[in-house]
């Protein structure tokens, strides 16, 4: 049976119907789900039912973790602040949002999305539409309620365009688990198309408008879109699919043609809206990502070019996008074709061409007359007549300005849509002159025209100009060039040009030229940071022209500087950075050039620069090599050097040519360096072999075994009784070896701990050769991870001492520790706003015990690092533990402030590392049941899937002075209860279970368990609430929980009996000489047996019964 209700009148009418949809949650959906009904839909919806998710702590007391010490960040796209390119009507339902937004009709304006009208039927029932089109001013779609999986019901809902009133509303009834999701309706048959699901499969169904349940299966296929639209124009279907592509699908087959892939970072399958706006023949889309971000793109209809226009910053997901551009109508004529506006120069009175149209809008030939309209800025101005395709020169009159002339052809009375054509009439405001160049003699620049910012007329023989450099005038002139004369001699330094036109008294905006370095080249020797202000005298240079370059960074707060050549994203670097120009004048000697460079993240190792001589500073400038292409190997900053030689003295250039991998962080560099040490073609030779030895058990200090060159860079032999004078040098530490060309020496020379590089450089005479270098590594190596961790609290609970064996041995079998060196790291996990993370909180700990203490409590996660002169090895040891002191009683928890979830802390989330973890979450009531419809009391619902475990365990509290207490949870018995233990713990007694949680009767009721009298008079005692899901249809939800005097309560003492369901069995153990009944849910006994020993089976028919097993009573579900 399908229940159509019409609801023009009063959103009051939405009623019973479309609530019970919305309110009967969790109840119905474990209902569905026992009956087989579970849907499994590929496109996803957002859920808004569930207040806050709950996090569970470590399955585990005790375990190893990777310290993260790096954060990762990612470059992200910006899309530029405009809406709908075209100036199209376009509009869209707002079904989720992260920034409280009304759900309901937005309209895209040109900075904004502006509500028109809130949806009335969200206010009533909590739904939103999946889908919806737009036909004949009415909304027209589907709502589809799916919630854990399970489809809850299918509505087909209309709304008035513009005022948002309920038109209609219908919900299926027929219990069919068929639904359309992504839907669009063809307008010209009155049909939807749409993707779903349609007994037991998934696939392209359709339903007619007027019976929207009607639905037939086109095809069956995995094949889906998240947006999907009608094209009236060419009669057709389109989408993007869960692949990211455009297609086309046939409406008779189902089958996708893809027409184009569109380049979507992270998109995900959500379902979002799409239209096509036949005026600008684009389709407009919503694009939701994975990471929650949302974008307005569009389509191209003839290119299929994909353009994201519009960043939306509240995750936005529109359901549907519509538009109210105009439609095919056989009975309208096209509109007229928009000429030119003509108003003679300055003058205020002229004509807009406009070229009648000679068609009908479905392609049929007009003859005779058309009539038509004309409008200035929305407001009709004249009428007239001309034959179809004339074109008629329309006369205005305006005041001085901006103006929008529009003409509507009208043929028997039927109006066309509005031509529009934008003129500024009146003198206008010039353009920006553009191309301004600046040389190091001349200012030159494009003459601005005849034609102002916005269309209108500028004198141009009346045009002036005003020259600046570097801001500060120099002329007005009425040419296109100014002479300048810079000083060459000059200190280097930048220069920068701009123009202004004027005209009749209005101004353009400035036209700023490129810039430039003049001056005296540098002397060297040359060293560059860089500053601000030496970077300002170098040249950047895109060379991939992807929009990213070396960039200058404040890399310290003691304000060091260093360039970055940034994330670049899918191309291979090209990014070049000119050091400023410097004069060589001896040709006979080779330059030194040094420089720091480092990775911008260990992450991402993919990264190469080389560095090139250059005498000019572009690409084709390269003259020479001086380092090769070479990959930093540490985001700490390392040197990196070079030699060259010119041919011909003259003005050089040092470029850093960043070469990466696509997709790479980028690469810093600083401290750059051009020396002259004395090296010329009558120099020795670099040393080609160096051997480093480093010495054993971590000492500071290596062997370095070196050849003397025996040749000169000239090619030259040495002469072999020529002394040769090996300088070595390893940061502040240097020794000196002597010999002959050709002689293997050696020498001890002292190093630091860690990576060092020794350095060599040979002198014959005062000549020296190029500088070469190996490294070596010597010290010590990190230690390996601390084996285990025993942790004891203090008696009054405020402290816990942590205790480890010591680390004796390297993280590396060949690697060298000295135990006498070794600290320990304490590091805590605390929140931010990135989650938890384990951040330093007691470094260098000298013993192996370390004692925290809280003086509130506390759930504390410490974990132990081993750490000696090397560093760490990444790697911690943890323990978690509750510290502090205890509560006094009553404890009492009423979940009302979602937002901190518990009045007292902590209350700790457990799941076990052999089950499925349960999942714990706050829900208003009236998601778990239509009895509660209207109530929002928040309370804390356990669920968890077939075999699942969870526990949730108490702040510690003191039993002092009281002779009984309690823990009572007000409890909802409208569903099935998992098997719900009490379990208690205190000093000097392990956990133990002390009772179970029953419910027979529906509604909220209290249910108390008694602690015994061992529990009593303890300074320390916790407890756990445990919950076992036998087959996963269970859900234990509770209003509140109290712990204090037991004073009128009734205990319910431990029972060992269990009660499962299977297929059409019925199974109960631990049975001890007791009884059991099973009943259906209307008291009909359906099995019993008395005195059982110990188990009891019972065959029945699936359904829902009553077990009532030795004063045991649970629900159960038989399949």
């Amino acid at each position: 049976m399908k229940q159509f209700l019409t609801l023009c009148l009063a959103t009051a009418m939405l009623g019973t119907s479309a609530t019970a949809g919305a309110k009967v949650t969790i109840q119905r959906a474990l209902e569905l789900k026992s009956q087989g009904k579970a849907v499994n839909s590929p496109i996803k919806t957002r859920s808004t039912r569930a207040i806050k998710e709950l996090r569970q702590a470590p399955s585990s007391r005790f375990q190893q973790v990777m310290l993260a010490k790096e954060a990762q960040t990612a470059a992200m796209k910006k899309a530029p602040a405009k809406m709908t390119p075209q100036g199209d009507n376009i509009y869209g339902y707002l079904g989720y949002n992260t920034e409280n937004m009304a759900f309901g009709l937005y309209e895209f304006n040109e900075h904004s999305q502006d509500l028109i009208w809130e949806d009335p039927v969200y206010a009533e029932t909590e739904l939103t539409p999946a889908n919806l089109s737009l036909q004949n001013g009415v909304l027209k779609g589907y709502i589809v309620d799916i919630f854990w999986g399970m489809l809850f019901g299918v509505y087909y809902v209309e709304y008035d365009f513009e005022t948002g009133e309920p038109k209609a509303f219908v919900a299926d009834e027929s219990g069919e688990l068929t639904f359309m999701q992504s839907a669009a309706l063809d307008t010209n048959e009155g049909v939807f198309y749409g993707y779903g699901a349609y007994e037991g499969e998934y696939g392209l169904l359709s339903a007619p408008a007027d019976d929207p349940f009607n639905y037939t299966l086109v095809t069956a296929s995995d094949d889906f879109c998240t947006a999907m639209c009608y094209n009236a124009a060419d009669d057709a279907l389109y989408g993007v699919n869960d692949k990211y592509e455009f297609v086309s699908i046939d409406k008779l087959s189902g089958e996708q043609t893809p027409l184009a892939t569109l380049d979507v970072d992270g998109g995900a399958t959500y379902l979002t809206g799409m239209c096509y706006d036949p005026v600008s023949n684009l389709y407009y889309w919503n694009i939701n990502t994975l990471d929650d971000r949302s974008y307005l793109a569009t389509i191209d209809g003839g290119s299929y070019a994909l353009n994201v226009f519009q960043e939306l910053f509240a995750s936005e997901e529109y359901m549907a996008l519509v538009t109210t551009d105009d439609k095919i109508n056989p009975d309208q004529p096209k509109r007229p074709e928009a000429g030119a506006a003509d108003f003679y120069k300055d003058n205020l009175i002229g004509f807009v061409s406009f070229t009648m149209p000679s068609q009908m809008a479905d392609g049929t030939e007009i003859s005779g007359k058309v009539d038509y309209l004309t409008f200035v800025d929305g407001n009709l101005y004249s009428t007239g007549t001309a034959e179809a395709g004339e074109e008629v020169k329309a006369n205005f009159a305006v005041e001085p300005g901006l103006h929008i002339f529009g003409m509507k052809a009208v043929v028997n009375g039927v109006e066309s849509s509005m031509t529009n054509v934008r003129a500024y009439v009146g003198n206008d405001t010039p353009l920006m002159p553009e191309n301004v160049r600046i040389t190091d003699n001349e200012i030159s620049w494009n003459a601005v025209g005849s034609v102002g910012v916005h269309g209108g007329y500028v004198d141009a023989a009346a045009v002036e100009y005003d020259v600046f450099l570097n801001g500060e005038f120099i002329a007005r002139t009425m040419e296109t060039s100014q002479a300048i004369n810079i000083d060459k001699e000059a200190d280097l330094q930048t220069y920068n040009a701009t123009v202004v036109a004027v005209c009749n008294g209005y101004e353009s905006e400035a036209g700023s030229s490129n810039t430039i370095v003049e001056g005296a080249a540098l002397a060297l020797p040359l060293y560059i940071e860089p500053t601000p202000e030496q970077f300002a005298i170098s040249t950047v240079l895109d060379g991939n022209e992807d929009g990213k370059s070396w960039t200058l960074v404040e890399y310290t707060e003691d304000g060091d500087y260093c360039i970055d050549s940034g994330w670049n994203a899918t191309e291979v670097s090209d990014e070049w950075y000119f050091l400023p120009p410097f004069v060589v004048e001896d040709v006979t000697k080779f330059y030194t050039f040094s420089m720091d460079a480092a990775l911008r993240s260990t992450q991402y190792t993919d990264e190469y620069v080389e560095v090139l001589l250059c005498n000019e500073p572009s690409k084709s400038g390269v003259v020479d090599e001086i380092i090769p292409e070479f990959s930093p190997i540490s985001s700490a900053f390392e040197q990196a050097r070079g030699e060259f030689r010119v041919r011909q003295a003259g003005t050089y250039y040092v470029a850093i040519h960043a070469t990466s991998e696509p997709d790479m962080y980028g690469i810093r560099a600083c401290n750059f360096a051009i020396e002259d040490n004395n090296i010329t073609l009558e120099s020795p030779e670099a040393v080609s072999d160096i051997e480093l030895e480093a010495a054993a058990e971590g000492k500071l200090e290596a062997t370095a075994t070196i050849t003397l060159p025996s040749m000169t860079l000239g090619g030259a032999e040495i002469p072999a009784d020529a002394k040769l004078v090996a300088n070595l040098s390893c940061g502040e530490n240097k020794i000196t070896l002597e010999g002959a060309p050709g002689e293997e020496v050696s020498g001890v020379i002292a190093t630091a701990q860690g990576d060092n590089i020794v350095s060599v450089t040979v002198a014959l005479g005062d000549l020296n050769s190029p500088m070469a270098s190996e490294t070596v590594y010597t010290g010590v190596t990190v230690p390996a991870t601390v084996a285990s961790l025993t942790a004891e609290l203090s008696d009054d609970h405020c402290s816990i001492t942590l205790s480890w064996p010591a680390v004796t041995e390297p993280f590396d079998e060949d690697g060298y520790v000295d135990p006498e060196t070794i600290v320990y790291d304490i590091y805590k996990v605390i929140p931010t706003i990135f989650g938890n993370q384990w951040s330093l909180y007691e470094p260098g700990v000298e013993e192996t015990t370390y004692t925290y203490t809280s003086d509130y409590q506390d759930f504390v996660q410490l974990g132990v690092v081993s750490r000696n002169a090397a560093g760490d090895n990444g790697y911690l040891m943890s323990i978690t533990a509750v510290v502090g002191p205890s509560y006094e009683l009553p404890i009492y928890e009423d979940f009302d402030d979602p937002e901190v979830a518990f009045n007292t802390e902590p209350w700790v989330i457990g799941s076990s590392e052999d089950a499925p973890s349960a999942q714990f979450g706050l829900y208003y009531t009236n998601s778990l049941s239509e009895a509660y419809a209207g109530s929002e009391t928040i309370v804390l619902a356990v669920k968890g899937e077939e075999g699942a475990y969870g526990e949730l365990s108490t702040p510690v509290f003191k039993t002092t002075g009281l002779e009984s207490a309690a823990i009572t949870l007000d409890v909802c018995g409208d569903f099935f209860l998992p098997n719900v233990t009490i379990a208690a713990e205190a000093e000097g007694i392990e956990a133990e279970e002390i009772g179970t949680v029953t419910m027979d009767e529906l509604g909220f009721h209290k249910v108390s368990v008694v602690l015994p009298e061992k529990f009593m008079g303890k300074e320390f005692v916790r407890l756990s609430i445990r919950c076992e899901f036998e087959t996963g249809n269970e859900v234990l939800a509770i209003e509140s929980i109290e712990i204090g005097s037991s004073t009128g309560v009734a205990s319910i003492a431990t029972s060992g009996v269990k009660i499962a369901a299977g297929k059409n069995v019925i199974n109960v153990s631990g049975l001890n000489g007791q009884n059991v009944t099973v009943s259906t849910l209307d008291g009909r006994v359906a099995a019993k047996a008395e005195k059982v020993g110990k188990d009891a089976s019972f065959n029945v028919e699936s359904g829902i019964y009553v077990v009532n097993a030795g004063g045991k009573k649970a629900k159960v579900v038989v399949r």
